[in-house]
């Protein structure tokens, strides 16, 4: 299994992170990427909806790139999947999710 942590394009248009595994076809985690109208980043649950603990299966054809995130977005990747927060120089500017308290 070659799962790491990527951002993922589809057709649709959404911008998703989360722990991908290139050779399934998997996302675990997935957060969606938004940009907001001040230049930040929103970073909200992608499929919130659905029981999703064993990850996600893509349909390969519905994806446009795969990248590795900067640092800065790993970072705020990994403190909104599991609440610990990791020390940056260089903040994203992270909004957090919709409709948190």
């Amino acid at each position: 299994m070659s799962e790491s942590i990527k951002g993922i394009r589809l057709t649709s248009g959404d911008e998703v992170i989360g722990k991908y595994d290139s050779e399934t076809h998997t996302i675990k985690d997935p957060i969606q990427i938004m940009p907001t109208p001040d230049g930040r980043i929103a970073m909200i649950p992608w499929c919130f909806y659905g029981d999703i603990d064993n990850g996600i299966q893509i349909n390969p054809s519905t994806i446009i790139y795969e990248v590795k995130p900067t640092t800065e977005m790993i970072n705020a990747y990994r403190e909104r999947t599991s609440g610990l927060v990791v020390a940056s120089e260089s903040p994203v500017g992270v909004v957090g999710s919709i409709g948190a308290d």
